[in-house]
């Protein structure tokens, strides 16, 4: 075989290859090419989640600071995970730290996740929500 089969040969292989590649990651302009990450995958579920939830004090602070479930669930498209500070390998449920950006400020997020029934639930917000405004423990 010469080398100019060999080239030939190879060009061809190389041609169907980034073919298939274009096809598979590239053709659609609005594909998320990140979203088998665990970070972007963790956000995925919490806001898909059937239910987000936190106890009932938590909730009255959130309530008082004008931040709602659905602003939670929103934000969520541009949070970000910190897996130094979560605990992943909690059964039956992984915590997960994440930084969101609710109406111009920078808070953390401490989630429960449950994959068997797909519910998260906020454990703690840090900084710590002040609710002596409104009543709340």
């Amino acid at each position: 075989m010469t080398w100019g089969r060999r080239i030939k040969l190879y060009m061809i292989g190389f041609g169907i290859g980034i073919f298939v590649c274009w096809i598979m990651f590239f053709r659609n302009g609005g594909r998320d090419l990140t979203g088998f990450f665990p970070g972007p995958r963790v956000l995925k579920f919490i806001s898909f989640s059937k239910k987000l939830d936190a106890d009932s004090s938590l909730l009255c602070k959130l309530k008082c600071a004008g931040i709602s479930i659905d602003d939670i669930r929103k934000s969520t498209v541009t949070g970000d995970v910190d897996f130094a500070k979560s605990n992943t390998h909690k059964e039956p449920n992984h915590e997960y730290d994440v930084k969101l950006t609710l109406k111009g400020n920078q808070m953390e997020f401490y989630f429960s996740l449950n994959q068997e029934d797909s519910t998260a639930k906020i454990l703690q917000v840090y900084p710590p929500l002040d609710g002596s405004k409104c009543g709340c423990k």
